[in-house]
């Protein structure tokens, strides 16, 4: 009885460190220095976690993008980075992130 209740209390911890994710079809569109380098059907992971969120996407046959949050810290692919400003995308429905050295390129997608 015991080995159980360990093994249940060990299973029960184990999935509760796992990021809960949902997935969505969305629309996306990659910017580079103001002009649109590619655009397209995607689907947008979204994760959470007790530590942080993230997003992620790829366009087919186009840029990837990963956004993480965590501890108040944002980051665009690995490099220091957040939701950035762009009135085209914005018109369209769309939210941008991009990495803070490069304001040229931005990744988009509708809300998810």
């Amino acid at each position: 009885m015991k080995t159980k209740l360990a093994a249940a209390l060990l299973c029960l911890c184990a999935c509760s460190a796992h990021a809960a994710c949902t997935q969505s079809s969305q629309q996306c569109v990659h910017y580079k220095n103001g002009n649109v380098a590619g655009e397209g059907a995607c689907t947008v992971t979204k994760c959470q976690d007790a530590s942080g969120s993230s997003l992620k996407w790829q366009q087919k046959g186009g840029a990837a993008v990963a956004v993480e949050t965590k501890n108040g810290k944002t980051t665009v692919n690995g490099k220091p980075g957040g939701q950035v400003k762009n009135g085209n995308a914005a018109s369209m429905g769309l939210t941008c992130y991009g990495v803070a050295a490069n304001k040229g390129e931005q990744f988009c997608a509708t809300s998810y």
